[in-house]
């Protein structure tokens, strides 16, 4: 009798255990990669080139195309590619858009040398009627190697 009570003690603290363990997974928050947050990585930021904008002008002709001419001034010590596929802004409600890759975007050249300087042209697919800022980003090997901003009038 004393068996039966030891074992039936065994089952009852392991039947305890093996519950509070599944309840523990039914209260468990979604992977992280769940989140839409989550999804977009924060990218880290160096200081490689400065931006100066020569030109900033939409379409209005058709769906709004914004068209920023800049010139890009390497900083850092090894030469930046300029490809227009690196380029994206950011607009002042937070949105993020990529270079229009079907457009004529322009870098010359397409190395840029340390203390070198270079000319681009990005276009970029704008909302109707947008006014504000536009910071321009330039991303190289999963960093943020320059940032400027400019208006949108």
């Amino acid at each position: 009798m004393q068996m039966t009570r030891s074992i039936a003690a065994t089952c009852a603290i392991a039947l305890l255990f093996a519950m509070s363990a599944c309840a523990k997974k039914e209260t468990t928050a979604p992977p992280a990669a769940a989140s839409p947050t989550a999804s977009q990585a924060v990218l880290p930021v160096r200081h490689d080139v400065d931006f100066n904008f020569s030109d900033v002008a939409v379409t209005t002709s058709a769906a709004p195309l914004l068209r920023l001419g800049f010139s890009i001034h390497n900083v850092s010590k090894d030469p930046i590619q300029c490809d227009p596929s690196e380029f994206s802004i950011t607009l002042s409600n937070g949105s993020t858009v990529q270079a229009d890759q079907s457009a004529d975007n322009k870098c010359d050249p397409d190395s840029i040398d340390p203390g070198a300087t270079g000319n681009a042209i990005a276009f970029f697919d704008l909302a109707s009627g947008y006014t504000g800022d536009v910071t321009l980003s330039m991303t190289v090997n999963d960093a943020v190697v320059g940032k400027g901003t400019t208006q949108v009038k």
